[in-house]
Formats: C-alpha cells, sequence, structure tokens
C-alpha cells in the first residue's frame, strides 16, 4: 500500500510539474479527500498560500 500511494504522488508531482514536496502533496491531498475538487487546483491554490509565515505561530520563551 505505502509504495503504490507513493508512486501514485510521485506520479501525480511529474505530471502537474508542481514544486510541493511529496509530504505536502500527501498533506493537501488527506485535507481534502472527499471534495470533488481537481488535483490541479488544490496544488496551484496551495501554492498561492505557501507565503505564510509560521513565526507566528511559534511560542516565545524568553522576552528579550
Amino acid at each position: 500500500m505505502a509504495i503504490s500511494t507513493y508512486l501514485l504522488i510521485a506520479y501525480a508531482k511529474k505530471q502537474f510539474k508542481t514544486p510541493l514536496t511529496l509530504y505536502q502533496i500527501l498533506q493537501i491531498i488527506s485535507v481534502s479527500i472527499f471534495e470533488k475538487t481537481p488535483l490541479n487546483e488544490l496544488f496551484t491554490n496551495f501554492s498561492k498560500n505557501t507565503e505564510i509565515n509560521d513565526f507566528y505561530n511559534q511560542l516565545e520563551l524568553f522576552d528579550l
């Protein structure tokens, strides 16, 4: 199962020529598994939202 999933995701990455990593593609698909959205739309919409900074989610240990 794992090998076939990996091959399908790697094939989709190559077909859509997306700069996303395999992990990111799997995360996108797992979130939208029951939606009838074409994969190319999922990948392009995600690519537009990648500029979000994750620094706002980081907690500060010390106030310097």
